[in-house]
C-alpha cells in the first residue's frame, strides 16, 4: 500500500490549509492502524514549519500528545471568521479597554 504524501504545514494558508492538512495526517494514520500515538505525534511534528512549532510551543503544548497538537493547531490557525469580522471584532474589543 502507497502511503499518502504529506506536505509540511507552512500556517501560511489559513484554515483552508489547516483541513487539508489534518484530512492527509489522518489518512497517513489509518494507513498506520499499529503505530502508537507517539509516533504519530512524531510524524505530525516532523511535519510542522519552525514557526509553527514556536507557535504551539508557546501556548504550552504538550508536545508528545496528538490531540493537543492537534487542538492547538485548530486554535491558531483554524479561525474560519473573514478579515473584516476579526478585524471588527478586534477593534471592538480595543474601545471597550
Amino acid at each position: 500500500m502507497c502511503e499518502q504524501p504529506v506536505w509540511r504545514f507552512t500556517g501560511l494558508g489559513g484554515h483552508l490549509e489547516l483541513n487539508s492538512f489534518i484530512e492527509d495526517i489522518d489518512l497517513v494514520w489509518a494507513q498506520r492502524p499499529g503505530q502508537p500515538d507517539l509516533g504519530k505525534t512524531a510524524f505530525l511534528w516532523s511535519l510542522l514549519e519552525s514557526y509553527v512549532r514556536k507557535e504551539i510551543a508557546s501556548q504550552g503544548v504538550d508536545r508528545r500528545n496528538k490531540d493537543a497538537l492537534l487542538q492547538a493547531l485548530r486554535e491558531a490557525y483554524g479561525d474560519t471568521r473573514s478579515l473584516s469580522s476579526l478585524s471588527l471584532a478586534f477593534y471592538s474589543a480595543i474601545q471597550e479597554s
